[in-house]
């Protein structure tokens, strides 16, 4: 099993049940819950696909040469891996299991791509945080603290939340089938997009779209292709004036989302 998805409850560390599918398998289950979230995953799925039969190894050393030598050696293994797999990406049905208080859904290193089902709500008091090579798709609403998107999210519902942050490279993207709520939704290249409203006090976007279909209601603060350094908090910044994704994952752990912005 190439996935780990880890949960806290009440501050214990465990691990969710998972059983693999095949892709119609998948295909049948999603049909049977949002035509809408059917076709949206499958161009994801599709797009997984397209990425691997791109893929030469020319073309990769070229890139792994612009890496930190860490970073490079888990890409350039899950690329091994993927020419060595019929699929570049496993399927798993998760157990929605009550009770936890966060979730984390990660590969391990070199592993192929994962697409994680989950049926039913998702309501908890903690963070998600969806990391690189995942694809997390739920089946109904999503409530939590702050979600944190590095792979790609989809649900057919509505996702309610503090703070919802894309970062994928402008690789991967936060689907959602009916409204975001939130007080900050965030992207430094991920599209993010819901089929009817974002509602937000706050928003955030530098590279790439941040779409709500019906409309978009920022009550306070919208930032899009400005110069970071007129108007958010210094903490969130790096030496040169630019945002720093780290340093803005670390303050929305501690401090006032109001205070991120100077104007």
């Amino acid at each position: 099993m190439n996935v780990s998805i880890t949960i806290h409850i009440n501050q214990n560390q465990q691990q969710l049940d998972m059983e693999k599918l095949t892709e119609k398998q998948l295909n049948d289950r999603l049909k049977n819950k949002s035509e809408k979230l059917y076709m949206a995953v499958q161009t994801a799925l599709e797009s997984l696909n397209y990425n691997k039969d791109e893929l030469n190894p020319e073309t990769l050393n070229q890139f792994l040469q612009m890496l930190d030598v860490e970073r490079a050696a888990q890409i350039r293994a899950s690329f091994l891996k993927m020419n060595n797999d019929e699929d570049s990406y496993e399927i798993y049905l998760i157990d929605n299991k009550s009770g936890a208080t966060t979730l984390n859904f990660s590969t391990f290193p070199g592993a192929s791509h994962s697409v994680l089902l989950l049926e039913g709500d998702i309501d908890i008091p903690g963070d998600i945080f969806i990391e690189d090579h995942v694809t997390l798709i739920v089946t109904a609403d999503i409530k939590a603290r702050n979600i944190i998107v590095t792979g790609s999210l989809y649900t057919s519902g509505d996702l309610s939340c503090q703070v919802l942050f894309g970062a994928s490279s402008n690789d991967c993207e936060t689907y959602i089938g009916n409204n975001i709520s939130s007080i900050l939704v965030a992207e430094n290249g991920h599209y993010t997009v819901a089929e009817h409203e974002i509602r937000s006090q706050y928003l955030m976007s530098f590279h790439n779209i941040i779409e709500g279909k019906v409309g978009r209601f920022i009550e306070k603060t919208s930032l899009e292709q400005v110069h970071e350094a007129d108007y958010l908090n210094p903490k969130i910044l790096d030496h040169q004036g630019y945002f720093d994704e780290e340093a803005f994952l670390q303050y929305i752990r501690h401090d006032s989302i109001d205070a991120l912005f100077y104007k």
